[in-house]
């Protein structure tokens, strides 16, 4: 991550960024996308596994069973959503972000002559 930040301008200004480098974002955007969901459950299941071994020698395995199995299917929801939203989300704003990249750079050329968008 840190390397996508000195090479992408992660932060950055958007005058300082070009369509290669919103290309990449948003290819780093869709990585975590998928990866976050992935993360974030198996940091949850690894608790659990604690869980299950303290409370071994009980009746408390049916409830670790069941938080395991609602944990593992949110990941799959997760990762199916937001794959499938991000996809419809990302053409949004790498066109947004194409018309604001063009005017600003329209704008620093040209100045006043620059035309106004179109809606």
């Amino acid at each position: 991550m840190i390397a996508e930040v000195e090479l992408n301008y992660y932060g950055q200004h958007i005058s300082k960024s070009d369509p290669f480098h919103v290309e990449e974002f948003f290819k780093g955007l869709y990585g975590l996308a998928i990866t976050y969901p992935i993360a974030l459950t198996l940091s949850k299941l690894s608790l659990l596994a604690l869980y299950w071994r303290i409370f071994r020698g009980t009746k408390g395995k049916l409830p670790i069973q069941i938080a395991a199995g609602l944990n593992i299917a949110w990941m799959i929801a997760a990762v199916c959503i937001g794959s499938l939203t991000l996809v419809s989300a990302i053409l949004t704003a790498v066109v947004g972000l194409c018309r604001i990249f063009q005017l600003y750079t329209c704008s620093r050329i040209l100045g006043p002559k620059c035309p106004k968008p179109m809606h």
